[in-house]
């Protein structure tokens, strides 16, 4: 494919110790002062002041992004996960520039891998293996290098992890922290808290690829049978902690013009593919992928109409345990059926409610969660004017993030010393994630019966 845009500058290295790293945020925290003063992101995207504050914040996201893209590692991890919401949270100029960490980061320089490599394998691998010097794809953590194995001609995928990184996960939390203080992002402490220690365990567990490569394997026979999907094969041979081998699988990006060119009805299908796996991952397999940026996955346009998602990144899974899954399933049935009663027990159950909160409070969240499942409404209850009279939901028209954060405001306050259950962190990432699929690949489809069939 054609590709006119000028090639970033390679990194020579990685900041990868506490201090420069620190320096290197409070370089940009320094160009971009006036975001510690105050401003919040909600602020600045409010009707109010619009061009002003709009233009001041898209500023500050690209020098943000620019000094993640250079760090690697954590940091950028973490504006990765801010794009995956900010479809929704930010002026679209500015989620461009963010959304290039998913995709379009500076790749490190050759020599630099190599090492890694050397490292782990011995010169041996070089006897084996083809490989291309040129970086197929730069991530956070890792880049990709195209490779092909000498004894069979298969072409591979060698994602090497960058050197430092895993050593610099505490360190860049610590970071993480002053960015979104500078942000006005951090929320009550207790969740915030539970939060970085949650994204704290995702991260160590990502840096050691040797996990990545027994949840591919799972996920591959999980969906062995459904050709919706494509999981790339894992080849141990040239696979350790540092590096993974997988088969190379092209295809194109979730929001590229290409598959946004495609019919409703094939979007369609992709949204729904997505949505399943999702309701599967919970339900069924009890194991979900909870990193949810568009970068970790593709689209194989196929000539025939049947078109598959490529899911590249099974490193960031967690385990839904047995006992939180009976206790979490009755509080999403009864958001789905609207029987405040059936949400209050399950809310109880998980600690989310206690028994002499006050009435008041226990609506607003109840109505909280009823808001949730706007998209798989009936369209008799006439909750949205976004539903057609079949239950197709416009998900690509639909702002439903920005109103369930404007509803919570009043209920996350009153709930600021409260913990909540591990695993909500985690689902509410990706259940955020799988909205902004959907809106991103313009959807519109009758999703209702899909979530019936795995909840009720």
């Amino acid at each position: 494919m054609a590709d006119n845009k000028k090639p970033k500058k390679k990194l020579k290295s990685i900041k990868s110790n506490l201090f420069s790293r620190s320096m290197a945020v409070s370089k940009w925290s320094l160009k971009a002062g006036a975001m510690a003063t105050g401003k919040a992101v909600s602020k600045l995207t409010s009707k109010d002041g619009e061009a002003l504050d709009k233009d001041h914040l898209i500023k500050q996201i690209g020098l943000m992004t620019n000094e993640l893209g250079q760090l690697k590692g954590s940091l950028m991890k973490a504006g990765q996960m801010f794009s995956t919401y900010g479809e929704h949270l930010l002026p679209a100029e500015a989620n461009e520039l963010l959304k290039t960490l998913q995709k379009d980061s500076p790749p490190v320089d050759w020599t630099v891998l190599r090492k890694v490599l050397l490292k782990e394998f011995g010169s041996e691998i070089f006897d084996k293996l083809d490989i291309e010097e040129e970086a197929t794809a730069a991530a956070s953590l890792g880049q990709v290098h195209k490779a092909v194995v000498k004894k069979t001609g298969e072409v591979i995928a060698l994602k090497i992890q960058y050197p430092g990184v895993d050593k610099s996960v505490d360190s860049d939390l610590a970071v993480l922290k002053k960015v979104l203080g500078f942000l006005s992002l951090v929320p009550s402490k207790a969740s915030f808290e539970s939060t970085f220690e949650e994204v704290r365990q995702m991260l160590y567990q990502e840096v050691d690829y040797t996990n990545e490569a027994v949840f591919l394997d799972k996920i591959a026979k999980y969906l062995k049978d459904d050709p919706r999907f494509v999981v790339p094969k894992c080849y141990k041979e040239f696979s350790g902690q540092k590096v993974l081998a997988t088969s190379f699988e092209p295809g194109v990006a979730v929001d590229s013009k290409k598959v946004k060119n495609l019919s409703q009805e094939r979007r369609n299908n992709l949204g729904l593919a997505y949505l399943e796996l999702y309701l599967r991952e919970l339900n069924d397999f009890k194991m979900m992928q909870t990193d949810p940026h568009l970068g970790n996955y593709s689209v194989r346009i196929d000539k025939d109409g049947n078109d598959q998602l490529i899911l590249f990144d099974y490193g960031a899974v967690r385990f839904v345990p047995d006992k939180f899954h009976k206790k979490y399933k009755p509080m999403v049935a009864g958001s789905l059926l609207q029987d405040k009663d059936m949400v209050r027990k399950g809310a109880l159950s998980l600690g989310i409610l206690l028994d002499d909160d006050d009435s008041d409070l226990v609506d607003k969240f109840i109505d909280l969660c009823f808001m949730f499942t706007e998209p798989f409404s009936k369209p008799e209850w006439e909750m949205t004017d976004l539903m057609d009279k079949k239950g197709a939901y416009n998900w690509g028209e639909s702002d439903l993030p920005t109103r369930v954060l404007d509803q919570a405001k009043g209920v996350i306050t009153k709930f600021r010393l409260r913990t909540p259950p591990k695993e909500l962190l985690f689902l509410d990432r990706k259940l955020g994630g799988t909205f902004t699929f959907l809106s991103v690949l313009g959807c519109n489809v009758n999703t209702r019966p899909l979530l019936e069939k795995w909840t009720l």
